[in-house]
C-alpha cells in the first residue's frame, strides 16, 4: 500500500508577526472592533494604523490585539500596522474598507406593530458592509 502524505504544516513565523485581521471587511464609517492574530507581539505597543489612518487599541497581549477601525475616505484593501517600542509589523491588504451601502427600496413601507411579516430590503453594496 501506498502511504498517504501528511499535509504540510503552515510555516511558524520567525519573530513577530500579524497572521489575521477579523472581521477582514467594514464599513467605510469604521467603528467596528477588529481583532488581530500575531505571534510574539511583545513590547509596548506604541501606535496602531488601518490604512493611513490611527485606530485606537483596546487591548493587546502577546498573541492578540483588538483595536477599533477608524474611518476612511475611500475603499479598498489596506494594511494594517503595529508599531511597538522596539519594532513595527504589518499584515498587507489586511482590512477591506467597502463602500457605503444605500438603500434603495423598502416593501412594504407599513405594518401592523404586531409584526410578523416579512419586509424587503433592496439597494447597493448592503450584503458588503456587515459589521460584526
Amino acid at each position: 500500500p501506498t502511504p498517504t502524505p501528511s499535509p504540510t504544516p503552515s510555516p511558524t513565523p520567525t519573530g513577530p508577526a500579524i497572521l489575521s485581521v477579523s472581521p477582514p471587511k467594514g464599513p467605510l464609517a469604521g467603528g467596528n472592533r477588529l481583532t488581530l492574530a500575531g505571534f510574539e507581539l511583545t513590547g509596548t505597543l506604541v501606535e496602531a494604523f488601518v490604512g493611513a489612518e490611527p485606530a485606537a487599541v483596546e487591548s493587546y497581549n502577546e498573541t492578540t490585539v483588538v483595536l477599533v477601525a477608524p474611518p476612511a475616505s475611500t475603499s479598498g484593501a489596506v494594511a494594517v500596522v503595529l508599531t511597538y517600542d522596539t519594532y513595527t509589523v504589518s499584515l498587507d491588504s489586511a482590512y477591506t474598507y467597502n463602500p457605503a451601502g444605500v438603500i434603495t427600496n423598502v416593501d412594504p413601507t407599513n405594518g401592523a406593530l404586531a409584526g410578523g411579516f416579512t419586509v424587503t430590503i433592496i439597494g447597493k453594496n448592503l450584503a458588503e458592509n456587515d459589521v460584526e
